[in-house]
């Protein structure tokens, strides 16, 4: 291209969701270009997918004529289709609870084990994106498409006179971009909200983690310590999952692709563990391994396929995420931890709205309006998920309580689910049902309750017997699948 472009929008950001954010403009009549700091194949992390995401996504490909991104919606047609796109089978959710210095003893009735199956087999599964491969032919299918991409390019300055403009720097080339409308899908870098200088909002949030991972080969499966009386009673393979081990501190996540890597990582809770900013990310890793006999036993043989990562607090979260003539997408107005994987399918999401809101009313006195709702139920949803993970993290030693927490997690994905699959979702259900008042108020209920028996120390028997039975309560009108019933044993099939 020349040094020079005059475009509708320009999407800072050339990953997955810049890329189908600019495929879904340019399907609306809108012109775009696409700026990358990087160059694909890129590694990327934000892997696993969930049946929220896989319809939000088969949504905008049936909703702006974008079908041959439709096999990317399900475990068997990619194989089918795009064999040579590494991904991994994801059926559901399987999480292990493990004691520091202790080897991974299975309980009778799956006490210290959940499994909560997504899909009913392998070919209608959801999965885990090879994000390197995956964003490589994104990039590829907006060139195709005709839509500037620019990589290898660092934006400069971010102006506005009566239109953006954007100045830019391609290796020798001063590059000089004009827009009416900017979309920023930079996540963390927050390109545009630096040069706007919109004021950080991440103390607000309740959730404290930070992380250590990479991606490995050779680490063996899960399953192989599984004794078969046990594995019986498994709706699905628990390595066909978003794999969590639980820790006295944190989480451990293990998502596996077909290719024969394994992304793993240790979350830490900044509550129960502070990191000294002298500890390397190695020492770190090393030293969670060591702790966790079962899963040092899993990484035994292990390869490390690129340098381990060591970031600081994840959390953050912007005072707002549009204006009017700009907007954020979600990863970039906030992040708060990978827990529920709820990360890709709330991303999507935002691209929906996003898409309707500029194919509807990008020329119209309207759109201002729109664009404040957007963010208003944004900041929305940013709540609720703070509080269903910090809510999570609270009751992480204590398996039962985790439990039964989780719940209003699995209940409103559940039920979301649904209601898309049955025609009968509209634009005020908010993501996981979050805009649906009572059900919203239940979870902050429950999770003030989980703060007042962690604060009041010892837990009794009781007050376990009374919180599951207050979430049983909760869920009631929109369990589908049977959640908390303690005759499944924390063994839920897709229902």
């Amino acid at each position: 291209m020349s040094n020079t472009a005059s475009v509708d929008i320009a999407i800072l950001g050339g990953g997955f969701s810049g890329c189908l954010m600019a495929l879904v403009l340019k399907q609306s009549g809108f012109q775009t270009i696409v700026i990358e700091r990087g160059r694909h194949p890129r590694f990327a992390i934000g892997e696993s997918s969930t049946p929220l995401a896989s319809l939000a996504l088969e949504s905008i490909c049936r909703d702006y004529d974008l079908p041959e991104l439709l096999p990317f919606c399900k475990y068997g047609i990619w194989q089918a289709e795009f064999p040579q796109i590494p991904c991994g089978l994801k059926r559901g959710f399987s999480y292990f609870n493990h004691s520091s210095n202790k080897t991974f003893k299975f309980e009778d009735a799956h006490a210290n084990e959940l499994l909560v199956a997504a899909s009913p087999d392998d070919d209608s599964a959801d999965l885990h994106w090879y994000r390197e491969a995956f964003d490589e032919h994104l990039a590829d299918l907006v060139c195709g498409h005709g839509i500037p991409l620019l990589e290898e390019t660092t934006v400069n300055t971010i102006q506005q006179d009566h239109k953006w403009q954007i100045s830019a720097q391609q290796a020798e080339q001063a590059i000089q971009i004009e827009a009416d409308f900017i979309i920023d899908a930079t996540g963390a870098a927050g390109v545009l909200p630096r040069q706007l200088g919109i004021a950080q909002h991440s103390r607000q949030l309740l959730t404290r983690s930070c992380a250590v991972f990479s991606h490995f080969r050779h680490v063996e499966d899960w399953s192989t310590q599984v004794p078969e009386s046990v594995s019986k009673d498994y709706p699905f393979n628990a390595d066909d999952a978003a794999l969590h081990h639980l820790l006295n501190d944190g989480w451990m996540w293990q998502l596996r692709f077909n290719n024969g890597i394994t992304s793993a990582g240790f979350l830490l809770d900044l509550y129960r563990r502070q990191v000294p900013s002298s500890v390397t990310a190695e020492d770190l890793w090393q030293s969670k391994i060591a702790e966790y006999p079962s899963i040092a036993w899993q990484f035994r043989e292990s390869e490390l396929l690129r340098p381990l990562v060591l970031t600081g607090p994840l959390q953050r979260r912007l005072a707002s995420s549009c204006g009017s003539n700009w907007a954020l997408l979600p990863h970039t107005a906030y992040f708060i931890d990978p827990l529920f994987s709820f990360g890709n399918g709330h991303i999507l999401f935002g691209i929906e709205r996003l898409g309707r809101i500029l194919r509807r009313h990008f020329d119209s006195a309207a759109l201002s309006a729109e664009l404040a709702e957007y963010d208003f139920q944004l900041q929305e949803e940013i709540e609720f998920l703070d509080r269903i993970v910090h809510g999570a993290y609270l009751a992480l030693n204590d398996f039962q309580l985790f439990c039964d927490f989780s719940m209003y997690y699995f209940t409103g994905a559940i039920f979301s689910e649904t209601r898309r699959r049955n025609g009968e979702a509209n634009e005020d259900d908010g993501f996981l049902y979050c805009g649906h008042g009572p059900f919203r108020q239940s979870v902050f209920k429950a999770w003030q309750e989980l703060q007042q028996l962690f604060a009041a120390g010892t837990i009794r028997d009781s007050d376990r017997t009374s919180f599951r039975e207050r979430v049983q309560a909760d869920i009631t009108s929109y369990n589908l699948a049977g959640l908390c019933d303690p005759r499944k044993q924390n063994m839920y099939p897709f229902v």
